[in-house]
């Protein structure tokens, strides 16, 4: 009788352990930056959609874009990137299809082309001095609020970015020294601030928790096979 109530703690402990590490994660990330200044703000790069799996894989559309007069009007898909955050790797598709194979699989480190945060060494507070985190409250939601300074030819440029406390250790961060800084904080914003030039650079991260499509989903399954 003991032995069989040593078996079923076992396993709602197991199922619990499980259950806790199996984050739900599945969604959209968005992301935006823009550059400012006392004449005005503008679109830095056009607005970026990942899309995250419950195992913390992320689908990236490699596009292609296309300005006219300064302002950005479109794009063309040239390939897909399926990222494997968890063992560092990613692969390259012509489009999307279960069937389909890459053509290429390689360390995220090796990423040349699209977004190239998601590799160790590319972080917005990279090389910032003196970083200070404190409480702060944000449109009435509590947040970290992180401080530095970086030097930039004859200027000082002042860094300040704002954490927040969900989702805890997500996959994808705009910057992974804050994260581990905060103990799994979600950065969601990274802003440049160069007085000097009178300008601001802001960099922007948004999680859209939601169960995928049952298309993509299936696709993003059978490619983490591949």
């Amino acid at each position: 009788m003991l032995s069989k109530f040593c078996y079923i703690f076992f396993l709602l402990f197991v199922n619990s352990t499980f259950s806790q590490k199996l984050e739900n994660f599945s969604g959209y990330l968005t992301l935006q930056s823009e550059i400012s200044s006392s004449k005005g703000s503008e679109a830095l790069t056009p607005v970026s959609i990942l899309t995250i799996d419950n195992y913390k894989n992320v689908l990236e559309f490699n596009v292609k874009l296309k300005r006219f007069n300064g302002e950005f009007i479109g794009a063309d898909t040239l390939n897909v990137f399926f990222i494997n955050t968890e063992k560092g790797i990613y692969s390259a598709y012509k489009k999307m299809g279960i069937d389909e194979k890459p053509y290429l699989t390689e360390s995220i480190e090796n990423k040349k082309e699209g977004l190239s945060f998601l590799q160790k060494d590319v972080d917005f507070f990279a090389d910032v001095q003196n970083i200070k985190i404190k409480d702060t409250i944000l449109n009435r939601t509590k947040y970290k609020i992180a401080t530095g300074f970086k030097k930039a030819d004859n200027s000082e440029l002042r860094y300040e970015a704002y954490i927040a406390n969900t989702p805890r250790y997500f996959p994808v961060q705009i910057s992974k020294i804050l994260s581990k800084l905060t103990d799994g904080g979600f950065v969601e914003i990274v802003r440049i601030i160069d007085n000097a030039n009178d300008r601001i650079i802001t960099f922007r991260s948004s999680f859209e928790k939601k169960d995928l499509p049952k298309s993509i989903d299936k696709i993003m399954k059978a490619w983490s096979r591949n």
